[in-house]
């Protein structure tokens, strides 16, 4: 594949998506694989598009270049990506995921994209909820936080789903705002119940699989 078009300078959805992961160690470049996973079924990168390289995306996601290498091996494993020595890696499209992902529909494209209008609104908003939560907190929104993190451990620790606890950890932060408005928007992002059967649905592809 000829080099494409170079990474797009608004890539910044997937580096704030850093600053509320709660994702171990083990786990970083699983994070990185599904948010460059999202960007390309999104749109952000079209296909033939040239990704950042290793140092920026180990930049963009504060860690290190071969966690980001592993996520790039999977991405090329899957057919995902394709890289050109000397020159980068560069997007192949979705062809090969459409006919091998479990269970994909062009319906995931429209459903994924929502997702993600979910999570860049939620980026945009919850670093000044955070701000003022650590300004405004008492105890008990101290407590909801800490058991909203327990249960999402105890959940991404058993493999089930962690959307929930994520939220009610978000929504513990929009109370201790103790701003109606900023309570009301983490409330409206909850996500639906036909999110969640989505995502119940592509659980086998997103979670990583044993190599």
């Amino acid at each position: 594949m000829p080099p494409g078009r170079s990474a797009k300078a608004g890539f910044s959805v997937e580096a704030a998506e850093g600053l509320f992961g709660t994702d171990r160690p083990a786990g970083l470049y699983e994070r990185v694989y599904k948010s460059l996973v999202h960007a390309i079924v999104s749109g952000r990168f079209a296909k033939g598009d040239k990704l950042p390289s290793e140092v920026e995306l180990a930049g963009t996601y504060a860690v290190s270049r071969p966690v980001v290498r592993q996520a790039l091996e999977k991405m090329r494993a899957e057919g995902l990506v394709e890289s050109l020595r000397g020159s980068g890696n560069y997007v192949s499209g979705l062809e090969h995921l459409a006919a091998s992902g479990p269970q994909f529909d062009s319906n995931w494209t429209v459903q994924a994209k929502a997702m993600l209008d979910d999570l860049e609104f939620r980026l945009t908003v919850e670093p000044e909820a955070a701000y003022l939560a650590a300004r405004r907190r008492g105890t008990a929104d101290l407590d909801r936080m800490r058991s909203a993190l327990d249960q999402f451990e105890e959940a991404h620790g058993a493999g089930r789903i962690t959307h929930h606890f994520d939220f009610l950890f978000h929504e513990a932060i929009a109370l201790a705002t103790t701003n109606g408005r900023f309570i009301e928007a983490a409330r409206s992002i909850e996500l639906s119940k036909d999110a969640e059967r989505l995502l119940l649905r592509h659980t086998a592809y997103f979670h990583p699989r044993p190599r």
